[in-house]
């Protein structure tokens, strides 16, 4: 039910003290099987001739399917996967972002975390959550959650008994992370080949002084025709945080492209061109930290 606070407290009163209620003036959405009030709505004591029953105050994940879009619910779920924070312009100014991915016995789901709450969840823990709504997935109609910039609450649960589904293929929002970072520093820089044929890098104890035999498709190459390749591990910063990227050849590659330098595997060259980058908007996977897009951050 969707009501009114002034409603909803008199509904509330009424059943914690197991009372009988006759509703009129009020509207029907059949495809939810959702009851809507407003103001209007009329609530009336009455008499009936069955006993009153429970209704559970925690949804499950199969039962979101009967809620009105937009309402507030409570539901206990483990969290299987969070994804990397990004920042986001939202109406009320630049907000913090992350997703998780919710599981209990009947289903799955997916939770926007707004601010906060990000910090208040850890993958492999179940919670209830308080106050969550029920939205749609950007350009779906794919059920999903979000909490509320107010009143949402998480609270830490108990392990679910029954299994859980197995994990889905999970989007890129759950792998990666993109930010605006400016490079502070390299840490580390290195240089190796890589096999002409299927590009993997060649282990250094695989090559004499001339000929190379790749250790992963076995073929067996000059070494001066090996492909040349770099990479440099890199300090950056993102507000007040702090953390380490890989560049590789191609992401070097694009930041001397912003630049408009001319291309070269020279540390000291690299080095000048990625602290002259400015601010950079890159993509980066969560795990290893390696990035996989770089583009200058426009404003």
């Amino acid at each position: 039910m969707l009501l009114p606070q002034k409603k909803h407290d008199d509904l509330k009163a009424r059943s914690s003290k197991k009372s009988p209620v006759k509703l009129s003036n009020f509207q029907m959405d059949l495809k939810s099987n959702t009851v809507l009030m407003d103001n209007k709505v009329r609530i009336d004591a009455t008499e009936v001739s069955f006993a009153p029953k429970e209704i559970p105050q925690t949804n499950n994940i199969a039962s979101l399917s009967g809620v009105h879009f937009q309402q507030l619910i409570t539901i206990k779920a483990k969290v299987t996967k969070i994804s990397g924070t990004k920042k986001v312009t939202t109406a009320n100014g630049e907000k913090c972002k992350a997703e998780c991915f919710l599981s209990d016995p009947p289903g799955t789901i997916t939770l926007t975390l707004w601010e906060d709450k990000i910090n208040e969840v850890s993958e492999g823990k179940t919670y209830t959550f308080h106050n969550v709504r029920v939205i749609k997935e950007y350009k779906s109609d794919k059920l999903a959650l979000g909490t509320t910039m107010h009143d949402c609450t998480v609270s830490e649960a108990e392990d679910f008994i029954e299994s859980l589904p197995q994990s889905v293929e999970l989007p890129d929002s759950f792998t990666t992370t993109e930010a605006k970072v400016e490079v502070i520093g390299l840490l580390t820089f290195g240089k190796y080949l890589s096999c002409l044929q299927c590009h993997k890098k060649v282990a250094d104890g695989s090559f004499t002084a001339k000929i190379i035999k790749c250790g992963n498709c076995n073929l067996t190459q000059k070494r001066d025709k090996c492909i040349k390749n770099c990479f440099a591990q890199v300090k950056v910063s993102q507000d007040d945080n702090q953390f380490t990227v890989t560049f590789f050849q191609e992401q070097i590659k694009k930041v001397f492209n912003i630049l408009q330098r001319p291309q070269t595997l020279d540390e000291e060259k690299i080095t000048e061109a990625l602290l002259d980058a400015s601010i950079l908007k890159i993509k980066y996977d969560n795990k290893s930290k390696i990035i996989n897009e770089v583009s200058p951050y426009i404003i």
